[in-house]
């Protein structure tokens, strides 16, 4: 189980969710653009996190989408939903390690640290709340992903809802808002 240690403010994570080595990945990627990579032949962000898992039997991927990667994991059994998962700021998809493998029993799994944010290239054409909206329909459309459920907690709110009006119907529902914050007493 995850936990909040308030007086760091950041999050620890149990021992079987560790986060990936710091400063062993490079920023920049050598690979060819492309608008997307067939799930099949996608490459693993780097050599040195092969072994990276959101579970046991996810890693965590990366595609390349005009340029930039963008790191990934995305549960492996096929089901009739998706929920398209994104994180909150400052974490990746390894905020979703606690819940993983509950919801991966019931439903198809994708999370995705967006352009600029955990694992990911950063884009400063796609540093707008409207950007990141027109990203996650491609980005919908180009992994195969139907008509997702969207969660899309703090910072990424914005980015889920400009998803979901510049295509009515693409989602299946959305999911959006801020988690409350413990106050702290003196």
């Amino acid at each position: 189980m995850s936990s909040i240690d308030l007086s760091k403010d950041t999050w620890t994570r149990p021992a079987e969710f560790p986060r990936p080595p710091t400063g062993s990945a490079s920023r920049t990627s050598s690979s060819p653009t492309t608008s997307s990579v067939p799930a099949a032949s996608t490459p693993r962000c780097s050599a040195a996190r092969r072994s990276s898992r959101v579970s046991r039997e996810t890693e965590i991927r990366c595609y390349i989408r005009d340029g930039t990667r963008i790191r990934y994991a995305e549960s492996s059994e096929p089901a009739e939903e998706t929920i398209l998962l994104t994180s909150p700021w400052p974490e990746s998809v390894y905020a979703v390690a606690p819940i993983w493998s509950l919801l991966a029993q019931r439903v198809r799994l994708f999370a995705v640290d967006l352009p600029g944010f955990g694992g990911s290239e950063r884009r400063d054409d796609l540093m707008s709340p409207r950007a990141m909206g027109e990203f996650l329909v491609r980005l919908i459309d180009e992994r195969g992903l139907g008509h997702p459920h969207i969660v899309g907690p703090d910072i990424r709110t914005s980015a889920a809802l400009f998803a979901a009006a510049s295509r009515p119907g693409l989602l299946s529902s959305v999911v959006v808002g801020s988690g409350g914050r413990p106050s702290r007493s003196s």
